[in-house]
């Protein structure tokens, strides 16, 4: 198992570089990866002060990459039809 930091998913979810984007891809896409809580607490604050995602939009693009979450939650429940709805209105154009 391999253990993936805020970097590649970052790069995987902005896309900002297309060649390490690229390379994110294939490690996510390779499997058996761990994703620390720590990981996902600093993706979410990434992408939304230095990339300026809104709520909704870093919500549906860290379900969109499928990853479970630890404990039963709320959060961890697949999109309600609102919350793509809001996510669709969100996206940049």
């Amino acid at each position: 198992m391999r253990a993936i930091d805020t970097n590649i998913v970052v790069r995987l979810l902005t896309a900002d570089d297309a060649e390490q984007a690229k390379a994110a891809r294939g490690l996510v896409e390779a499997g058996d990866i761990f994703l620390g809580v720590t990981v996902l607490l600093e993706a979410e604050w990434v992408l939304r002060a230095g990339y300026g995602f809104a709520p909704a939009q870093i919500v549906a693009a860290l379900r969109g990459m499928g990853w479970a979450c630890p404990a039963p939650t709320s959060a961890c429940l697949p999109p309600s039809e609102k919350e793509k709805e809001d996510a669709a209105r969100a996206a940049p154009s």
